[in-house]
């Protein structure tokens, strides 16, 4: 039996693809064991795969920072290299052939490169957007925290980009870098709508950005005044205690994407790309209001919007302005048709078989 020592944190849409991942590996026979932070165990145990603690830097993806803070905070978790010494110690204890590393956690990587053992990254976004989060400002400073983000990610044996070419601008990419599709937490069942009023899911990420809970209320405010049912989400990034809501509307801490999405008509989001892919695999336009510029959220949305299957609005926007973006949404037929074209081709593309593919290849399963 081969075995994968995956390295993970929760940072929010990050996790989805490195699970799926590891559960296309152990169907295939693989031993799968995950090192992250001590909250994530019963969902790591949850899947089916075994999990060791790390003892890498604390961080509350859900706590809400200033900008300032989070340019302290967030390259630092990025360039920790406790991660990855962990890594080295729990992949010679458990004989990992492969270490599947999270693309943000470069200082882990970095680490791992003393090690003699095969090396793939998993970036859940663009190859825009690993060069966005890598090489623009939060990489200068993570290099002032002594990690080279770009450099280190070039070493590894693999980098497997689990999104599609149409989602970002293409570029020159390294030799060690696959674009093997999106990586999909569930194949998609359509049901059609449950009723005759369209239903909407709404959430603006389970992480934390500077005005994320005003940008929501705006948001609760301009879906109250329509003749549609929505489901909108805060995760733990926003507390929902004192959010004004209309009758229409039901809020809670979790929406179930997986099991209300093949019911629902349209999605609002911040334009994540978990979240993203995930709406276009069902077939739903997405109405996007970035919440971060220096995040690969604005890219997502502009190049949705151009593919057709979706509208882009500012975080900035009234509820105004909001509520006339759903309805068209809601009311022109090419924005769903084009999602469902974009969906097909992910749900064909069967990002987690070829990620597995790929992680077999390096280790020398099949040829590469």
């Amino acid at each position: 039996m081969s075995t994968a020592l995956i390295v993970t944190a929760d940072l929010g849409g990050n996790l989805p693809p490195m699970m799926r991942i590891g559960r296309e590996l152990a169907s295939r026979g693989w031993r799968v064991v995950v090192t992250a932070e001590d909250r994530l165990r019963t969902r790591i145990e949850r899947e089916g795969f075994e999990h060791l603690p790390s003892a890498g830097m604390a961080y509350d993806a859900a706590l809400d920072r200033s900008t300032l803070a989070s340019l302290r905070d967030v390259p630092r978790l990025w360039a920790d290299r406790v991660r990855g010494r962990d890594a080295i110690a729990a992949a010679s204890r458990i004989g990992a052939d492969v270490v599947v590393v999270d693309v943000l956690l470069v200082g882990a990587l970095a680490e791992l490169e003393s090690a003699s053992v095969a090396t793939v990254v998993v970036a859940h976004s663009t190859w825009e957007g690993v060069r966005l989060w890598l090489g623009g400002p939060l990489g200068v400073l993570m290099r002032l925290h002594g990690v080279r983000p770009m450099h280190t990610v070039g070493r590894a044996d693999r980098v497997l980009v689990a999104s599609d070419e149409r989602l970002g601008a293409r570029s020159a990419m390294p030799n060690n870098v696959r674009v093997i599709g999106p990586v999909l937490q569930e194949v998609p069942v359509p049901t059609g709508p449950s009723s005759e009023r369209p239903l909407v899911l709404a959430s603006l990420s389970t992480v934390a950005f500077p005005g994320q809970r005003d940008v929501l209320q705006r948001l609760l405010d301009a879906v109250g005044g329509m003749t549609i049912d929505v489901e909108a989400g805060t995760g733990s990034a926003v507390d929902p205690a004192g959010l004004r809501v209309a009758a229409n509307t039901t809020l809670s801490r979790l929406v179930d994407h997986g099991s209300r999405m093949p019911a629902a008509t349209a999605v609002v989001s911040h334009g994540g790309h978990a979240t993203t892919v995930r709406a276009l695999a069902h077939g739903l336009p997405i109405l996007f209001v970035p919440m971060h510029p220096m995040m690969d959220q604005p890219r997502i949305a502009r190049a949705v919007a151009e593919q057709g299957a979706g509208l882009v609005v500012p975080r900035s926007a009234s509820p105004e302005r909001i509520r006339c973006a759903l309805r068209r949404l809601l009311d022109e037929p090419s924005f769903r048709i084009a999602a469902g074209r974009l969906g097909a081709d992910f749900v064909s593309a069967d990002g987690a078989r070829r990620a597995a593919s790929e992680i077999e290849a390096v280790v020398g399963h099949v040829p590469a």
